[in-house]
């Protein structure tokens, strides 16, 4: 799931106050924040095992470095007219801690410094936990690999980048802040599937998408 990013101009302009970015949730991610409850988190975990314990001082130095990475990571969510929205998030955190009993929790969107993953560690295990209105499975493995990454390399490891593994000195790539959902063509062959579902739900051809009907 990702992104669009905005620059709000009119407040970048005045003295001493730096351009507001945000991130509109794509098609894909704007329900999650609607469908968490109590019995429903809208939270997945990763986990990657290593071959030495984790050490958490080393941990927190590599998630801190690698989410410098990932701006639509390091977020916090907020209310809109209409729908949510994320806000670059620069308060301390997230924080690594020693992992818990019962995974995929709810986050309270208020609570953790606004943070909408979690970074936990238990024994040889980095685990990590991330709303799903950040991302799929995807975007969060490129994220633990990358923290797990400059972690070892912190420790002394020669490791390289490639696949998940993204180079945290580089500036994100523009396809990862677009809304993939629009930006995907729609074949020509779903297209009368379409209109006979647009129709028997009794939805007026008219009231759809032109630019695709």
């Amino acid at each position: 799931m990702t992104f669009h990013m905005r620059t709000n101009n009119k407040s970048s302009k005045a003295p001493g106050n730096p351009p507001k970015d945000w991130y509109r949730l794509d098609l894909s991610a704007i329900v999650y924040p609607t469908l968490q409850r109590r019995d429903f988190s809208s939270v997945y975990r990763l986990s990657v095992l290593l071959k030495e314990d984790i050490k958490p001082d080393v941990l927190q130095k590599a998630v801190d470095i690698a989410l410098k990475r990932f701006p639509t990571y390091k977020v916090c969510i907020h209310k809109g007219l209409f729908w949510r929205y994320l806000e670059p998030n620069n308060r301390p955190g997230p924080f690594v801690k020693p992992d818990i009993h019962n995974p995929c929790m709810p986050m309270h969107f208020k609570s953790g410094s606004r943070y909408l993953l979690r970074v936990f560690y238990y024994g040889r295990r980095i685990s990590l936990e991330c709303h799903h209105c950040l991302g799929d499975g995807s975007g969060g493995m490129c994220v633990l690999q990358t923290i797990t990454a400059v972690y070892l390399r912190l420790l002394g490891a020669h490791i390289s980048n490639g696949y998940f593994v993204l180079n945290v000195d580089e500036e994100p790539d523009p396809e990862e802040l677009e809304d993939a959902t629009c930006a995907m063509p729609m074949p020509s062959s779903a297209l009368p599937a379409l209109r006979k579902r647009l129709t028997v739900s009794g939805v007026p051809k008219s009231r759809s998408i032109p630019s695709i009907l």
